[in-house]
């Protein structure tokens, strides 16, 4: 008994850790854009606000988008979107 209770104890410790830093489970990711949508800034728009239910993680970075829509059109041609996107907002700065 004191063995089964000890393996349930050390088994129960070892998961414990998951409760207090959660983030270790997750890439290293940036918002490019901050909240705004890609797709918009892509063409233009830099005032439009991406939606959290909306996003899109691409090689280390976090997209947002003002719908599913956008999303999906972003997806499409995703390289050029983020080249295009990328050269608006350097340029409103």
């Amino acid at each position: 008994m004191k063995v089964f209770f000890l393996i349930i104890l050390f088994t129960l410790g070892a998961c414990s850790h998951h409760d207090k830093k959660v983030e270790h489970h997750h890439h290293d990711t940036s918002e490019v854009f901050g909240k705004n949508c890609a797709y918009s800034i892509a063409r233009g728009d830099l005032e439009k606000i991406g939606n959290h239910r909306y996003q899109l993680s691409h090689r280390g970075e976090v997209y947002y988008f003002s719908s599913l829509k956008k999303l999906n059109e972003f997806k499409i041609d995703i390289e050029n979107n983020i080249k295009n996107a990328k050269n608006n907002w350097d340029q409103r700065r």
